[in-house]
């Protein structure tokens, strides 16, 4: 008996080195801990027609993880509700404890259907190792994620969130196996939440997406230029010292606290204003030495104020393009992986630094300061809270009522108070905060981060401070920040200015071959169409016509830095599109009538975004005399 379950071992372990090569090791350290490790709780049988299944004993209970009399066929009907024609299909499974429902998936489901499974207890885990063979399972070829608890579970979040995006999520599905809600509801529970809640992060990056499609491109265009003129945040890293002082201001409620005390700071430390931060600033005569601005749909009214246009900006390429004309200082970008903008640099020899920007401005304000190298950082106003009912210092706004309505808010830790008032947004930026500040001191342990906020939500991994006590201990030196910063060359030399704007100007030419490819792609649909209809279909002349439409298709994406932003613009079109598409047809005539109607719908959209594009770069870059343009 012992012989046949090592062997099992054995043979389930080489398959699963197969898929996780650099876990076998830890694996078999994980096996061998468990093994020396008296307490058994997890027990094989022989069912009655002589299968292995297993039972974990509990509060004198013995809770077994399959039926011990025909079981299999209750696996079976189950599986037939995955026997779905959809290729796009994702099952997240609970359970590996009777491998026949994992089984019974990869034998239903299409082989582009993906599974990820989570395993809660690694005695489970390691039993199903020993006693019931896997290895064709592991082994088929079929898209599968193994987590299990105590091995790899905090790649979780991680693996489900690389795995996650809108086009799957009408066809993915969440199976718990039969009793681990019982023996493990709250690890159950958490998994369950967690791609719930990743999942519905997927819907809010799309309603984002569609609410930022009319301006979004538009704001590229326009910005794209300023690019061409403007200053990379790693060529900041040697011209700012480092242990001076970073302050990251932002608007929240309790800056009306400590705003003033900042005035000791300047000339003394980094001030670094997150947009609607700079009004009440301004108003208290505080100038920020850099502010930042990544919204593009922020109106110029609520950022403008006397002084502004003469500050530094860090900035976002998608950012409103109205407040980057009128912004007269030097612009600082960073790398979004926006083609348009790294062909500049890439034609020139050159890279983008990337910057991980956490969706907002303080985020992205925090992670510069980290990125140059700041060995010292102070967050003000940045409550992440609804301190005292309010959103917003006073002054950030004309309006003086800035009460929150109360509505869709729980509570968390305070920094003053046991608990505060957040709501959604708020909460997330918390959390990238502690998750980013735990992540940049594990690799720069001398980072402090220094929360004097003085009220708001807590953040883990930071010093709680008065700004005042903050400001005596570092502010010690004085410093020149806009001197320094004049140090900077441009990005680009004239020479390679000049060859920027040579490909800027081309982008009109460069939409209309791709509106010019998108006619001669629907003519080839159509006749597609026309095909599909026909009762006899000429399947040699069908598989010759998807092969010219593939030809076309890759000609159009020749132009990938044009295509990418009509791929954001149209990335709805692409959602609706996509949602119907993958599915198994019953003949190759109804197959043929899917990709032709798909095909027709997206050339329409691709032409029309295309010719749209083409008007409008023609129009900005008309009006732009670009000898004219100095570099600050």
């Amino acid at each position: 008996m012992g012989y046949r379950m090592q062997s099992i071992f054995e043979k389930n372990l080489a398959a699963w080195e197969k898929c996780y090569p650099e876990t076998k090791e830890f694996v078999i350290k994980k096996y061998n801990e468990l093994k020396s490790n008296d307490i058994q709780t997890v027990v094989a049988e022989q069912d009655y027609s002589g299968e292995t299944i297993l039972a974990v004993n509990k509060d004198e209970k013995k809770i077994y993880l399959s039926g011990k009399r025909n079981y299999q066929k209750a696996v079976e009907k189950w599986g037939e509700n995955y026997k779905i024609a959809q290729p796009a299909a994702f099952i997240f499974l609970v359970g590996i404890g009777n491998p026949s429902f994992a089984k019974q998936l990869d034998k239903v489901m299409t082989k582009e259907a993906r599974i990820l499974i989570y395993e809660p207890s690694m005695e489970i885990f390691f039993k199903v190792m020993e006693c019931i063979d896997i290895s064709k399972f592991l082994d088929s070829g079929r898209s599968v994620v193994f987590l299990v608890d105590g091995i790899n579970d905090e790649m979780i979040d991680r693996s489900i969130e690389s795995i996650i995006n809108v086009n799957m999520l009408p066809y993915f599905d969440i199976y718990v196996c039969p009793n681990y809600n019982t023996l493990f509801l709250e690890k159950t529970s958490k998994f369950v939440k967690s791609v719930s809640r990743l999942c519905e992060n997927a819907r809010i990056g799309l309603n984002t997406n569609i609410r930022y499609l009319p301006v979004r491109s538009e704001n590229v265009f326009h910005n794209i230029i300023h690019v061409n003129m403007g200053y990379d945040t790693k060529q900041f890293t040697e011209f700012i010292p480092r242990d001076i002082p970073t302050f990251i201001v932002g608007a929240g409620p309790s800056l009306d606290k400590n705003i003033d005390e900042l005035k000791r700071a300047k000339g003394k430390g980094f001030i670094i204003a997150c947009d609607t931060a700079v009004r009440p600033l301004l108003a208290h005569g505080i100038v920020p030495d850099l502010y930042v601005l990544v919204d593009g749909l922020k109106p110029v009214h609520l950022i403008k104020a006397e002084g502004t246009e003469t500050i530094p900006l860090l900035t976002s390429v998608t950012a409103t393009y109205g407040f980057l004309d009128q912004n007269k200082a030097i612009k600082i970008f960073y790398n979004e992986n926006e083609l348009l903008v790294n062909k500049l640099f890439y034609q020139n020899g050159k890279s983008l630094a990337t910057m991980p920007c956490g969706g907002s401005v303080a985020t992205s304000a925090f992670a510069f300061a980290y990125l140059i190298g700041m060995k010292n950082i102070v967050l003000v106003g940045q409550d992440l809270a609804l301190t005292g009912d309010y959103v917003h210092a006073k002054g950030t706004f004309d309006k003086t009522d800035d009460k929150a309505d109360g509505h869709d808010t729980f509570l968390v830790d305070g920094n003053y108070d046991e608990k505060v008032s957040t709501r959604g947004d708020f909460y997330s930026y918390l959390k990238w905060f502690e998750y980013y500040i735990e992540g940049c001191q594990e690799y720069e342990p001398q980072l402090r981060v220094i929360n004097a906020t003085e009220g708001g939500a807590k953040i883990k991994y930071t010093e709680i401070k008065t700004l005042q006590e903050t400001i005596d201990e570092l502010c010690v030196k004085e410093i020149d920040i806009q001197k320094e910063m004049g140090k900077i060359a441009p990005s680009f030399n004239e020479c390679q200015r000049e060859n920027n704007v040579k490909f800027i100007k081309g982008l009109p030419d460069e939409f209309r071959t791709i509106a010019k490819g998108a006619d001669e792609l629907k003519k080839s649909y159509k006749k597609l169409e026309k095909l599909a209809q026909s009762r006899n279909m000429d399947t040699k002349a069908y598989l010759k016509l998807l092969k010219k439409i593939e030809k076309q298709t890759k000609s159009i994406e020749k132009h990938p830095e044009c295509m990418s932003n009509i791929s954001e613009t149209l990335k709805i079109a692409d959602f609706i599109i996509n949602s119907e598409s993958g599915m198994a047809y019953g003949s190759i005539n109804e197959e043929g009538k899917n990709i032709s109607k798909q095909g027709i719908m997206y050339c329409d959209l691709l032409k029309e975004c295309a010719e749209l594009f083409a008007d409008l770069t023609n129009e900005i870059y008309g009006e732009i005399d670009f000898s004219e343009i100095k570099v600050k």
